[in-house]
């Protein structure tokens, strides 16, 4: 026991120091240009998360100056129906980001992606360690959060790449290795992780 306390105590900086770093890095685009989204699916994700944040509503009516033309006129990755626009694809985003929105504003909320990156990196840390060992779970660790994929994508706040894998993945590490502490006995700590991680799969 006090060798495994040893070396989470020995690999808890370097995650840390990794995590803060990468983080940093993921969110310097977006304080660096705020309020741009170089993308028609990131425009229309950050339209429906402040009307949900708004209204509660997925949905925006649309402009009475298309005409004839509302039902086939309408941004990327929406479509229309009785007159009102609406999300496709991974509707999670706008729901999840729209409730945030609603505690900590528009402005904020956008740094939720590079946040859930880092927690997805720090989830596959802890999925990687149960099946190897704690240094080859740090250096995956850092491989994965300096993927190309994941750095991209983890600077672009409003797409859903990243907050679908990090999801998946802090949800596949809760049902693993169950670390909440919850409660006392075995049964409801397992009942409550694959509650939760299920909630994280299925969003």
């Amino acid at each position: 026991m006090e060798y495994s306390a040893h070396i989470k105590r020995k690999y808890l900086a370097p995650r840390l120091l990794l995590v803060g770093v990468f983080f940093c890095i993921y969110s310097y685009f977006i304080i660096l240009v705020p309020g741009f989204y170089n993308s028609p699916d990131e425009n229309a994700n950050a339209v429906f998360i402040q009307t949900f944040a708004e209204s509660s509503e997925l949905s925006v009516p649309v402009s009475p100056l298309y005409g004839g033309f509302a039902d086939f006129i309408h941004p990327r990755s929406t479509y229309v129906r009785d007159g009102f626009i609406l999300p496709v694809g991974f509707w999670g985003l706008p729901v999840v980001y729209g409730v945030l929105a609603k505690i900590v504003g528009v402005r904020i909320v956008v740094f939720f992606t590079p946040l859930l990156a880092v927690l997805g990196a720090l989830a596959f840390f802890g999925i990687v360690r149960r099946i190897f060992n704690d240094k080859i779970a740090l250096m995956s660790m850092a491989l994965y959060m300096a993927h190309p994929a994941v750095w991209y994508y983890a600077t672009r706040a409003l797409f859903p790449n990243v907050p679908f894998v990090s999801f998946l993945l802090i949800g596949v590490y809760l049902m693993v290795a169950r670390p909440l502490r919850l409660s006392h006995t075995l049964e409801s700590r397992v009942a409550i992780a694959d509650v939760l991680g299920g909630l994280c799969i299925a969003i």
